[in-house]
């Protein structure tokens, strides 16, 4: 990864988040964002965007089944990955909602492949150690994702590897 494609990368970032505050000022009701959970820089191959587009889907129809009604959807494809942003309606509690994503989340191997964060109104994260839950674990081995990310435990070309494999076998998308 050279500086140049950091820098894009990092700008794309930042992007996600403006337009998450901007959001949040506007609308001041509590917003989930989901984004695909690729390493390195190549974010925008068709088998992510394909993926990406069932994941929104499928969580969408959860939304619909769990009766959790939104106000406004965006999603924001470059080359960051996709990202989706949806701004709920106020009456969500959001610890009680934030369990249940984190449950829907150990049922649904799609969910495990993406980020969904949720945050109140007030711009406060949810996280899953807040409501006692463990910290994501790593696709290889069983350490925390976010130490093995921070470390680079692992050679990109093997998370790679793995995260298409799943995606193939699992979701058929090719």
């Amino acid at each position: 990864m050279n500086n140049k494609q950091v820098t894009t990368l990092l700008l794309a970032k930042e992007n996600h988040y403006l337009v998450q505050q901007q959001l949040l000022k506007q609308y001041q009701q509590p917003i989930i964002t989901i984004n695909l959970n690729i390493p390195g820089v190549n974010k925008q191959q068709k088998i992510y965007q394909k993926f990406f587009s069932k994941v929104k889907n499928d969580f969408l129809v959860f939304l619909k089944l769990n009766r959790i009604n939104y106000q406004f959807l965006k999603e924001i494809n470059d080359v960051a990955g996709s990202f989706l942003i949806i701004v709920l309606q106020k009456e969500v509690n959001c610890l009680n909602f934030k369990k249940q994503l984190i449950e829907e989340e150990l049922k649904n191997p799609s969910y495990q492949l993406v980020d969904i964060d949720l945050y109140d109104e007030k711009n406060h994260k949810i996280s899953r150690s807040e409501l006692n839950y463990p910290l994501k674990k790593c696709y290889l081995c069983s350490n925390s994702a976010k130490l093995c990310a921070r470390i680079k435990n692992h050679p990109l070309d093997l998370l790679l590897l793995y995260l298409n494999k799943v995606i193939i076998q699992i979701f058929d998308i090719k």
